[in-house]
């Protein structure tokens, strides 16, 4: 039997799979907190709620730029990149909706638009890579890694991305790809999304009053986490999947259940706000110019 008859089945059954082992996770890691974690979330300072909402829209706001110089190598303006950092802040909320493809599909058909199917691919999986690349780092530095790490790999990452990415393995990228100085603007872009990122944890945490010693353990195992449940989640937004394996990563790393537990739920909640906020935001500041035909 043909392999591409095959793949679909197979990447359902391991979707389905790690489905049910994150919703047992997440049910045995929370089933036994329960009561400390209801107490919890029902203390919480809504201003440092608040405050995790903001800088989390703060974070997708350095992602969407990101993602926007990735998709324009070597633009002179500032617009075609603002316009693909709006379609990204409007993609979020979508992928809250059954199926899980709506949000990549539109920002992939939106931004394909402008710069070709083949472009927005690209971008999108570059700036995928350059996520994945930050979680394990920051995991890394989290469990006691040398901080040398930092700048070594910030050099490593900024020469693949100046030799073209992912385009360059798709053909696209042709000898005069990403400046120097563009290349330096997505890993600073990178940079200030995690720092973004930090804050996120720290507040989530400062929201509870609980946890703040364990604030960057966390921070990496959520993006790890966020990651797992990007890539093979078959429900809205990675409900369930990411939260499952945050509380099993946390258990894995002796952080308490009820403090694992909590995070994730207030996580969940503020990033909610800050993908629901953005959108609306952009959609009502810049409508027509999202919309508009010209790059």
């Amino acid at each position: 039997m043909r392999f591409d008859a095959v793949s679909p089945y197979a990447r359902r059954i391991v979707s389905v799979t790690v489905f049910i082992a994150a919703a047992s996770a997440l049910l045995w890691g929370v089933g036994r907190q329960w009561r400390e974690i209801v107490l919890l979330v029902g203390n919480l300072d809504l201003m440092a709620l608040v405050g995790a909402a903001v800088a989390g829209s703060v974070m997708l706001v350095f992602a969407s730029l990101e993602l926007g110089l990735l998709a324009h190598p070597g633009v002179t303006s500032p617009e075609p990149v603002l316009r693909t950092a709006g379609i990204y802040l409007l993609s979020q909320p979508l992928k809250y909706l059954p199926g899980r493809v709506w949000s990549f599909a539109y920002q992939i058909m939106n931004i394909g638009k402008r710069v070709g199917n083949r472009m927005a691919i690209a971008a999108s999986l570059s700036q995928l890579c350059l996520g994945t690349f930050g979680s394990l780092l920051v995991l890394g530095i989290s469990l006691g890694g040398k901080a040398i790490l930092l700048p070594i790999s910030f050099f490593v990452v900024g020469a693949w991305l100046w030799r073209g990415g992912i385009a360059r393995y798709l053909g696209i990228a042709g000898p005069e790809w990403m400046s120097v100085g563009q290349t330096a603007c997505v890993l600073v872009l990178l940079a200030l999304e995690w720092v973004a990122f930090a804050l996120v944890a720290w507040l989530v945490c400062k929201s509870f009053s609980s946890g703040g010693e364990y604030s960057f353990l966390m921070l990496a195992l959520y993006a790890v986490a966020w990651l797992v449940g990007s890539l093979v989640s078959i429900t809205p937004g990675g409900l369930v999947v990411r939260e499952g394996g945050f509380v099993v990563l946390c258990e894995s790393f002796g952080i308490p259940g009820e403090i694992g537990g909590t995070f994730a739920v207030v996580a969940r909640l503020a990033f909610t706000v800050s993908e629901l906020g953005t959108a609306g935001i952009v959609i009502a500041a810049y409508r027509k110019k999202l919309f508009g035909s010209e790059v």
